[in-house]
Order: C-alpha cells, then structure tokens, then sequence
C-alpha cells in the first residue's frame, strides 16, 4: 500500500515538472526570433473590379491579387461614420514598392527609392495616377479633407 507521504511527493514531483516544463517552454519562445506570419488584415481596392478585398496588413500598394496582377491599391477615405467616403487611391511605384518591402526584409535596397512620393488618384477606372507633390496631388489631398 502507498503512503500519504509517498502520494505528496508525487503530486509535487509531478507539479514541479509541469511548472518546469511550462518555464522552459515560455523562455525557448522568447528566445526565437523566428518572423510569425501576421494574422492582422487591412482592406484593399482592387482597382479593376473596385471591391475591397482583404489582404495582410503589412501588404504595401500595389499588391497582388488572386491571380498576382498588382491592382490591389489602398483605399484613403475622409469622413466618419455616415459621412465616411472614399477620398482618393493611394499606390508606389514599381521602384518604391519594391524598396519597402526589401526594408520590411531587412533586405538591402536604395534609400533614395524610399524617398519616391506615393501615386493618387480619384477612385474613378479611367482616372490618371498623379504624384503625392504635382499640383493634381495636393488638389486631391485638399478635397479630402
């Protein structure tokens, strides 16, 4: 037959296992700095059928789609609530895009590429894309606001 005494020191034996096994699992974890994918998303326009598709919120315009066409653009909108409306499209160019997601990396890249302002334009199919700093790119920023 067991004894008590016997019974406690394997129910400690046993909870200090399970204590120590939980420690050394909680410090391998903070210890691998291994990249998760993230799970958080952000809501792009796809600029052809202009639905708003969900893609990771890391993702930086254009991104692709389903089929990989870069025509997933960030939607910039003005207003709260009711009043809440979609003010222009925001993208970068092939250089710039390119250079971001080499930063996001740690990849190297061209820091002069990061400096490229980002494109705009009306959510309108047949709109042209204008720089952040041409004088059609303040006039959307101006009525966004």
């Amino acid at each position: 037959m067991i004894s008590r005494q016997n019974i406690f020191l394997a129910i400690a034996a046993l909870a200090l296992l399970v204590a120590g096994l939980a420690l050394v699992r909680n410090w391998s974890r903070s210890n691998d700095n291994t990249p998760r994918p993230s799970t958080a998303t952000t809501q792009f326009y796809h600029d052809l059928t202009a639905q708003l598709i969900d893609v990771p919120a890391d993702a930086i315009p254009p991104a692709p789609d389903t089929t990989g066409a870069l025509v997933l653009v960030e939607p910039v909108y003005t207003g709260n609530g009711p009043s809440r409306r979609l003010a222009y499209l925001k993208k970068y160019s092939d250089r710039a895009r390119a250079a971001r997601i080499a930063a996001r990396n740690n990849d190297t890249f061209d820091a002069a590429d990061l400096e490229d302002e980002p494109l705009l334009r009306v959510p309108s199919p047949n709109a042209p894309w204008v720089t952040l700093r041409s004088p059609e790119g303040q006039q959307l920023l101006q009525q966004a606001r």
